[in-house]
């Protein structure tokens, strides 16, 4: 299971690591109005990781040949 927390890690770094524009200055309080896509990004990642990891490696080549 290490190896795939290394996996995860480095691909959580490599998004980390996409260039974006700096957010607004002027913020309210309260919870934020929109979540970066970097966010998004790394939810999905995290999300596929864990699939693929429950359901092995037969399970992903029976899911690629679909």
């Amino acid at each position: 299971m290490l190896t795939h927390g290394s996996i995860l890690v480095s691909l959580l770094w490599l998004v980390e690591q996409i260039p974006t524009p700096p957010p607004p200055v002027k913020r309210q309080r309260g919870r934020q109005e929109f979540y970066s896509d970097k966010l998004f990004v790394k939810a999905l990642i995290v999300m596929i990781i864990r699939r693929l990891a429950l359901i092995g490696f037969r399970g992903l080549l029976r899911r690629v040949a679909q």
